[in-house]
């Protein structure tokens, strides 16, 4: 276990986790891409999102779609008890021996397809996934508020996209996204939904109330606090 690593000690230690997976042929050399691409990325609006948690009393973590899992040690760190949930195999992003050495557990499930039975968390994060889902993303939402217990907060961010950069991606709104029971294939596309700050809002208040909703902007990225 790490005690109160500030979010640069914790990018530092999952730089050296990333170590730990085989290179493959998308990233041949992963610590070099978690430094230089993934950790500057990360480092445009994950400040904002320490900031609010450092408020909070520590209880049961969700950190959905975590991937190298920056956050997910944060936490632990911090004195959450978290859960990383992820439909990749533990070792294709986080490892075995991050999980056990910062006392993180690690649920191989897809939030898509349902909440994990059962879960009531205190925090649950969603941070950059919501672009990549092959679904409409309502599904994903109502999993997630549903796994928060009485007074829970939910933290979902997604990158502000500009219009020109609309076409880069199969969808330029969320409602436009195929349901997953409408007999349509899943989208293969990394960038499959763009997002605005409004339609971002508009999303968010489909599942939670508006007023207990906050987005902030931060780095081209905006961050939804909301609140059950």
């Amino acid at each position: 276990m790490h005690s109160m690593l500030s979010l640069a000690e914790s990018e530092d230690l999952v730089e050296q986790y990333a170590l730990d997976v085989t290179a493959d042929e998308r990233l041949p050399d992963r610590q070099v891409y978690f430094r230089d691409n993934y950790r500057a990325w990360e480092q445009a609006y994950l400040p904002v999102v320490c900031e609010y948690v450092e408020d909070r009393l520590p209880g049961r973590a969700l950190d959905c779609g975590p991937g190298w899992g920056t956050m997910s040690v944060w936490l632990a760190a911090h004195g959450w008890n978290v859960t990383a949930m992820d439909m990749m195999p533990l070792g294709t992003f986080m490892t075995e021996r991050q999980c056990r050495e910062c006392g993180i557990s690690y649920i191989r499930a897809q939030i898509e397809d349902a909440p994990l039975p059962g879960a009531q968390f205190d925090l649950a994060l969603l941070t950059q996934v919501l672009g990549h889902l092959k679904w409409n993303p309502l599904r994903t939402l109502r999993n997630l508020r549903s796994m928060l217990a009485p007074g829970g907060e939910a933290i979902v961010s997604a990158l502000n996209t500009p219009e020109e950069r609309w076409p880069e991606f199969s969808y330029s709104h969320w409602r436009d996204v195929p349901t997953r029971d409408s007999g349509a294939d899943p989208d293969p596309a990394m960038n499959v939904c763009a997002y605005t700050t409004q339609s971002l809002r508009e999303l968010l208040g489909e599942v939670f109330s508006p007023a207990a909703t906050h987005l902030l902007q931060e780095g081209g990225v905006t961050v939804a606090l909301c609140r059950v």
